[in-house]
């Protein structure tokens, strides 16, 4: 079986120099649009916004807790230390985006697009991407304690460093996809699902019990 070689994630194209924006919007518009800017300590959290586009744009220290926004768009954004939580990008559409030092709890992300997407030290527990494409997507040292992702195409997807536990992976596709050095323990997924994913060998024990329950075998002691 032939497995889709990994390839270096693309980072945001962004300009060398861009506007710092001061004062930032308090509320979006409906079908907002910004960029070739940065901003630092942007507040959009609890607002709702059809959809919003982001091109060319840094944000740091933003507060995006609770925001509804299930059309964005982003592409070559970079998103660092800044609060996602709760927050509700249903169609979420990601091109050459870096989330770093972000929290992302309970962040609703189901049916996205990802393409070229680096999570970088986020805390994602709880989050959910429920059939969700994903190409060109790297996780690194972030906590995805039951994070949904059933039914997603994480094919070719690099999770290095991760916590995983009880994540639930049932029906996602899995081809190719870098589970190693993660944490898997209580890993909700079915054993057809895992073929073709790549794990080491103490993930393998880590796995033994999950294995076991699928297939309905008793372990004993004595």
């Amino acid at each position: 079986m032939r497995r889709p070689k990994p390839r270096r994630i693309a980072p945001p194209d962004l300009p060398a120099q861009l506007e710092t924006l001061l004062l930032p919007p308090e509320r979006l518009a409906p079908s907002a649009e910004l960029m070739d800017v940065a901003v630092s300590g942007w507040d959009l959290s609890g607002q709702e916004v059809e959809s919003a586009s982001f091109d060319a744009v840094v944000i740091d220290q933003a507060n995006f807790t609770g925001l509804q926004a299930p059309r964005l768009r982003l592409r070559d954004v970079r998103i660092s230390k800044s609060d996602c939580s709760n927050a509700r990008w249903t169609h979420l559409n990601a091109d050459r985006v870096e989330f770093v030092d972000c929290r992302m709890t309970g962040l609703q992300s189901s049916e996205a697009q990802l393409s070229d997407v680096r999570f970088t030290r986020c805390k994602a527990d709880l989050a959910l991407f429920r059939y969700a494409v994903l190409h060109d997507v790297r996780f690194e040292e972030s906590q995805l304690v039951e994070a949904d992702f059933q039914g997603a195409d994480l094919r070719g997807v690099q999770f290095a460093g991760c916590d995983l536990t009880g994540a639930n992976l049932r029906g996602a596709k899995l081809e190719g996809t870098d589970l190693r050095g993660s944490r898997l323990d209580g890993l909700i997924v079915n054993a057809a699902d895992l073929r073709g994913a790549l794990i080491d060998g103490e993930q393998t024990l880590a796995l033994a019990a999950t294995f076991a329950d699928l297939l309905g075998l008793v372990v004993s002691d004595t």
